[in-house]
């Protein structure tokens, strides 16, 4: 069985490992950034590929920044990997796409008059990366993301800001580390461009969105746009690789666990939303005495439930440590269990929880991408 990764990526090359043979076609000539010892970039004319191909190309930059030690010149080669292959980004990418995706990138620069060989495509530095999901829903969308306005956000991740666009169709969570999106996919990209919160995601797709104009399908995506962004967040998600090449983050497992990680804060956001609800107290209480749980059981959750009213969760955190005890998540585990149970919502993200754990590949033409 085949398991999504990812969509966009940018990797970092050092031009010592490369051979430009068409400086003319970078505005300014690449020439200038060897020549000049100052910050600049020169940007590779799209149109020179795109006359050649007809859809979608990978933008490709040329970049001089002052570092310790000195200057130093790198290529920047920035793509969606669904697009390169399949033209859209609704049908996803799996492992075994990964020598294809060399093989188009190697293409489309030695295009662009770029020597460069695919082992050093294959080793090329991550310095971005979208880790996303397509989610088929049984549900509206928009009525979905209209439950993430419960979610108190600032209890699990370090929030900058939140935002709410075309009326609750798209959310988005900035942090001090990675940003994440959840969005109507087939809504988004069937939007004039000037409409769309997600400016990128309608540009060169090779089908037309508004034939799965009856599909529901949900977008997350997790993006991580710097090095130290990447692993901050690999490791809060327990994930040990050997270094941060292409090789190494294409994967699945990596992909699946990141979303995983991501998705179950959200729901324990929601959680937090619902129970600081005043009125939640008495009648969460007499709804777990139906359910025969024991009145010192009772008791701890319930308090519990208060001790999140009262806290933020920079102060929980504080209290209970950096390593919660498996009596505080065995709480937290019984607490979503009670909202889900009593909740259509909650049963609904549970599912999108299994579907991102799964993390089956979408195909175009295959019945899974609408329900």
């Amino acid at each position: 069985m085949t398991h999504n990764i990812c969509d966009t990526v940018r990797l970092c090359i050092d031009v010592a490992n490369i051979e430009i043979k068409k400086p003319e076609n970078f505005i300014p000539n690449a020439r200038i950034v060897e020549r000049i010892n100052k910050n600049i970039d020169a940007i590779y004319d799209p149109k020179k590929l795109f006359l050649k191909y007809r859809g979608y190309v990978p933008r490709i930059k040329l970049s001089k920044q002052i570092r310790v030690g000195g200057y130093r010149t790198a290529l920047l080669i920035e793509f969606s990997a669904p697009k390169m292959l399949f033209g859209n980004n609704l049908q996803e990418i799996c492992d075994e796409d990964f020598d294809r995706l060399i093989e188009k990138l190697k293409e489309y620069t030695s295009a662009a008059g770029i020597e460069i060989s695919e082992d050093c495509l294959r080793n090329a530095p991550v310095v971005g990366i979208h880790y996303g999901k397509n989610i088929s829903l049984t549900v509206s969308v928009s009525s979905l993301l209209q439950e993430f306005k419960r979610c108190k956000f600032q209890r699990y991740f370090d929030v900058c800001d939140t935002s709410h666009k075309n009326g609750g169709e798209t959310v988005r969570v900035h942090t001090s580390f990675f940003e994440v999106a959840w969005y109507d996919k087939i809504t988004e990209c069937s939007k004039n461009s000037y409409r769309r919160c997600e400016k990128d995601d309608g540009i060169y797709q090779n089908i037309s969105f508004k034939q799965y104009a009856d599909c529901r399908v949900l977008r997350q995506e997790v993006r991580l746009n710097r090095k130290r962004y990447i692993r901050n967040l690999l490791k809060k998600c327990e994930i040990n690789v050997e270094d941060l090449t292409f090789k190494y983050l294409f994967n699945s497992t990596i992909s699946q666990k990141i979303n995983l990680y991501i998705f179950r804060k959200i729901q324990q956001a929601r959680v937090s939303g619902i129970l600081e609800n005043p009125n939640s107290y008495k009648a969460y209480a007499l709804m777990l005495k139906e359910k025969g749980y024991k009145i010192p059981k009772i008791m701890e959750l319930i308090g519990f439930m208060a001790l999140c009213k009262e806290m933020e969760g920079v102060d929980l955190q504080k209290l209970t440590g950096k390593s919660r005890t498996p009596f505080l998540k065995n709480l937290q585990k019984d607490l979503a269990d009670m909202v889900s149970a009593d909740d259509y919502f909650g049963a609904v993200f549970t599912q999108i929880s299994r579907v991102i754990e799964q993390n089956t590949i979408i195909k175009i033409g295959d019945k899974n991408v609408c329900n």
